[in-house]
């Protein structure tokens, strides 16, 4: 059944990471702040392209720890 399902899923995968990745660190803090909520969203994905494209490590670590945060500050001040 899986094996059905997995072409769409690596099409509709390929398609958002691709240009969470053009867009840098900007794509990761995204990728970031919409894997922290309920949308199924593999940020690792992003960070692990990032880094095998040298980008910073430190700098890519924090934007994606940014990311993650804002998140729940945010759904912290509206589901207290």
């Amino acid at each position: 059944m899986f094996r059905l399902f997995n072409p769409i899923f690596s099409s509709f995968k390929k398609l958002f990471m691709e240009h969470y990745v053009e867009w840098g660190y900007l794509g990761l803090f995204v990728s970031s702040f919409l894997a922290a909520t309920i949308i199924p969203l593999s940020s690792e994905i992003v960070l692990s392209i990032l880094l095998a494209n040298d980008y910073n490590f430190i700098t890519s670590l924090s934007v994606a720890t940014l990311g993650n945060l804002q998140t729940t500050i945010i759904l912290s001040h509206l589901y207290p």
